[in-house]
């Protein structure tokens, strides 16, 4: 696993318009049972979300085109993974644990999210992304 990385074309202009390039965005979330206490009759235990969030600034132009291989062209990319691990307290169906996933753990690191790639972006002169606050789904 690779916890972060940031890619750019050597030929990237950092003063590109905003209206020449568009913003892609990438979010995956997988979880691991890490374990159960053996005391509390394997009803407790430890769940590790790995949350992979990304985006990448492709030419507007690319908007709906594909190159012959079918890959857009990418200017650059951020991406990065966090880790959360939360105790639980009782058994969990799979449908319980994609539902806690999908709002709790997102919500829960959206804000280291925010933090790193505003900074890394402004760091590797790429345009300043836009990263809105984090809202529940319903």
């Amino acid at each position: 696993m690779e916890p972060g990385r940031l890619t750019r074309d050597k030929n990237f202009d950092s003063g590109i318009s905003l209206q020449q390039i568009r913003q892609q965005n990438k979010l995956a979330v997988t979880a691991d049972i890490l374990g159960t206490e053996e005391d509390v009759e394997e009803k407790s235990g430890l769940l590790r979300a790995l949350v992979t969030v990304g985006l990448r600034f492709v030419s507007a132009s690319d908007e709906g085109e594909e190159e012959s291989d079918g890959a857009v062209a990418v200017h650059a990319e951020v991406e990065a993974t966090f880790c959360a691990v939360y105790r639980y307290s009782e058994k969990m169906t799979d449908d319980e644990i994609a539902e806690f996933l999908r709002f709790n753990a997102v919500h829960n690191v959206w804000p280291f999210w925010r933090e790193h790639v505003l900074r890394v972006s402004a760091e590797a002169k790429l345009p300043r992304p836009s990263i809105p606050l984090m809202k529940p789904k319903d």
